[in-house]
């Protein structure tokens, strides 16, 4: 069984995380958005007969790649880290409830 200051570490690391994550997901976010434009300079500028190169189709996919992986940090990794924090703080209640008891 953990003690009050390892949860409490816990919860420092989790929020460190977090903050870690959100950082990422913004870096994302931004690569994606830049990813339209270089994709419709790509298709303008590198045409063979007259048709976007494939490379084109690639940075699209590139870009919605990135924006799957935000959106899952996002909305599946992110709500985690924060029921972990969550569940630190019930653990701490819980063992000042003991200590308060045991005295």
């Amino acid at each position: 069984m953990a003690s009050i200051g390892e949860y409490r570490d816990d919860i420092r690391r989790y929020r460190s995380l977090k903050e870690k994550i959100l950082r990422i997901c913004e870096q994302l976010e931004r690569a994606s958005r830049g990813s339209i434009k270089l994709e419709n300079e790509i298709a303008s500028s590198f045409k063979v007969n007259n048709v976007a190169a494939k490379i084109s189709g690639r940075i699209d996919i590139l870009g919605r790649d990135m924006r799957e992986t935000a959106d899952y940090l996002r909305n599946t990794i992110i709500p985690s880290i924060n029921s972990a924090i969550d569940d630190s703080y019930d653990e701490i209640d819980r063992l000042e409830e003991e200590e308060e008891e045991d005295d």
